[in-house]
C-alpha cells in the first residue's frame, strides 16, 4: 500500500515515471492483485490505462473518463490485456434495490408505467471557497463536462435502469447553474422514455437546501408500486 501511494505521487513527475513504477510493481513476486482508481475524474484514464497494460485488475470510480475517446481507449486496453476492469455504481448493491429488480422482472408490478428517480443534496447550495472537493468538482478541466449531472444524476439513472433491466431510449434534459459564478451545472431535470412504454422523470440537485444524501426511486406498474430511499435502505414499500 505504501509503495502504491508513492507511485501515484509520480504522476507529477511525468507519465513515464508513473508507468515505470506500475510495471515494476507488476513484476514483483508479491505483486498487487487489483487497484482502485478514486482520484479526481481527469486522473482516471492515465492510471487506469497503466495498470491495465501491466495486466493488473482495475476498479475505477465513475465516471469512467471525462471524454469518449479516453473511455474507448480503456475499453480497448481491457479487451487487449484481458485484465478485469470494473466501473463502480455501488448503490445497486443494496438488498432492497435488488429485490425491486427481481419483482419488476417477475412481473409483480405488471407493465411498468411510471419511474421517478431523484438524488438531492445541498452541500453546494453556496460557494465553498477552500473546499477541495468543491474546487475540483466545479472545474470542467478536472471534473469533465458535467457537474451534478455527472456526479449524482448518473447514480439515479443507473438505479432506475438497473431496476427496470433496460436503459431509457429517449432522454430530454435541462441543466441549471443556480450559484453565481459556477462553471458546471448544480441542478438537472430529465424526462425519460423506455421502449416498453414506461415514462420517467429524474431530478438531481446539489443545491436542494435541507437534503443530505437523498437518493430515491419509485416505480409504478399497472398492478402495484414500489418505493425505496437510501436514508432507510433496508425498507422497501410495496403497494399492490
Amino acid at each position: 500500500i505504501t509503495e502504491m501511494r508513492l507511485s501515484l505521487g509520480m504522476i507529477g513527475g511525468g507519465e513515464g515515471a508513473f508507468i515505470g513504477a506500475v510495471h515494476r510493481m507488476a513484476a514483483r513476486a508479491d505483486r498487487i492483485d487489483a487497484v482502485a482508481i478514486v482520484t479526481p475524474n481527469h486522473l482516471h484514464h492515465g492510471p487506469a490505462r497503466a495498470f491495465l497494460d501491466a495486466g493488473i485488475a482495475v476498479i475505477c470510480d465513475k465516471p469512467l473518463t471525462t471524454n469518449l475517446a479516453d473511455a474507448l481507449d480503456l475499453a480497448a486496453a481491457a479487451a487487449r490485456t484481458g485484465a478485469p476492469f470494473v466501473l463502480t455504481h455501488n448503490y445497486s448493491g443494496y438488498a432492497m434495490v435488488r429485490q425491486m429488480r427481481a419483482m419488476v422482472a417477475a412481473g409483480t408490478l405488471g407493465a411498468i408505467r411510471v419511474v421517478q428517480a431523484e438524488y438531492a443534496q445541498d452541500w453546494l447550495a453556496r460557494p465553498l471557497p477552500g473546499n477541495k472537493q468543491a474546487d475540483w468538482r466545479g472545474d470542467p478541466d478536472r471534473a469533465g463536462p458535467g457537474g451534478a449531472l455527472g456526479d449524482i444524476a448518473t447514480h439515479a439513472y443507473h438505479l432506475a435502469t438497473f431496476v427496470l433491466g433496460a436503459p431509457a431510449d429517449q432522454v430530454s434534459a435541462e441543466t441549471s447553474r443556480f450559484v453565481e459564478g459556477r462553471r458546471l451545472d448544480d441542478d438537472v431535470q430529465l424526462r425519460l422514455r423506455w421502449a416498453g412504454g414506461a415514462r420517467g422523470q429524474l431530478w438531481a440537485s446539489q443545491v436542494a437546501v435541507g437534503a443530505a444524501n437523498g437518493l430515491r426511486l419509485r416505480v409504478y406498474g399497472e398492478n402495484a408500486g414500489l418505493e425505496w430511499a437510501q436514508e432507510d435502505p433496508d425498507m422497501l414499500r410495496f403497494a399492490p
